[in-house]
């Protein structure tokens, strides 16, 4: 028996979700991925957090060519309402920094957003979906896997972003239930790992927490607009690399400048990622969560050096200079 569900999904933010032409369009592609990524931290724990095991359910739920069985179909379907593409529009954001200031949609966009000398900032591709832009999605989803899927459709709500550079917050994505389906609601505190732990696999499986069990999560107040947000952002980006300077590898990679590592051309993607989420009365708010994990071994991680480097970034983060503060859990 299978289980229809259905959702508006909005962008807070412009999302850069490129066709074969690079332009931005609706597309199900990208929307099956960010399912199948918070899917996987949804059901970490019911799988003990064994990758294998969790890669072999995976597989049999939404489709695979690799498993012993043989080649599958995905149990889950999903349908867009259009896949229309998106527009050429672009709202320019200010610039951070007193020295040498960056504007903050470069800072956070490098790639989908460049820079002309003559115009400033603008898009790299033509277009991309804006924000507000909306559409409805369709899934239907086999019954004793609906708390599952559920769950997963909970976590995209609250910290979902996707697309091109949706770990700085471009892409935030959400979630409101249409024609009888269910509010969206899940406890984040049953899906976390503390930071020791979590830096035990190198697979995102878990909103981080401390040693109190607080939530690694820290959040704005309600501003007016995302541009707003995304600015605030862009300047604690900023101030993080600025302040972990010896350490800025390990937040992200590959690091412009006071680089000591000459990884060459590996990446290692930001596990504190942002998101811009919708408030009351047509505001927003920017929102900081830490998933953390161990880097890949061919970056010789130190585990001892990750959870010092880590906990020195928290307590940056609980610092009251900043524009966000602790969710509660």
């Amino acid at each position: 028996m299978m289980k229809t569900l259905q959702y508006r999904v909005t962008f807070t933010t412009p999302a850069f979700l490129g066709n074969a032409e690079q332009s931005g369009q609706w597309r199900t592609p990208p929307f099956k991925a960010l399912l199948r990524h918070w899917w996987r931290v949804a059901v970490a724990e019911s799988h003990a957090h064994e990758w294998k095991k969790i890669r072999e359910a995976e597989g049999q739920l939404f489709g695979n060519a690799w498993l012993d069985s043989g080649t599958t179909k995905s149990l889950v379907r999903m349908r867009l309402s259009d896949w229309r593409e998106g527009s050429n529009g672009w709202h320019k954001l200010p610039g951070i920094g007193s020295k040498n200031p960056v504007a903050a949609d470069l800072y956070l966009g490098y790639g989908p957003v460049q820079y002309d000398r003559r115009i400033g900032t603008r898009l790299a591709h033509g277009s991309a979906i804006q924000a507000e832009g909306s559409a409805t999605v369709r899934l239907a989803v086999p019954e004793e896997h609906e708390d599952d899927i559920a769950n997963t459709l909970a976590l995209i709500d609250q910290f979902g972003t996707i697309g091109g550079r949706s770990r700085n917050g471009w892409g935030s994505v959400s979630l409101e239930p249409q024609d009888g389906t269910p509010e969206l609601a899940v406890d984040a505190g049953k899906f976390t790992a503390r930071l020791e732990r979590a830096l035990q696999r190198d697979w995102p499986h878990a909103i981080g927490c401390d040693d109190r069990g607080g939530l690694l999560m820290w959040q704005s107040e309600a501003v007016a607009n995302w541009q707003k947000a995304m600015t605030q952002l862009a300047q604690l980006r900023k101030n993080l690399n600025s302040t972990f300077k010896t350490n800025r590898h390990w937040l992200n990679y590959p690091v412009t400048k006071h680089d000591p590592k000459n990884w060459g051309n590996k990446r290692l993607p930001s596990s504190l990622r942002f998101k811009v989420v919708p408030a009351s009365n047509s505001k927003v708010k920017a929102l900081v969560f830490h998933l953390p994990c161990l880097p890949p071994l061919d970056f010789s991680p130190n585990r001892t050096e990750l959870v010092t480097m880590w906990k020195r970034v928290h307590e940056f983060l609980d610092d009251d200079q900043h524009d966000i503060q602790r969710k509660p859990a």
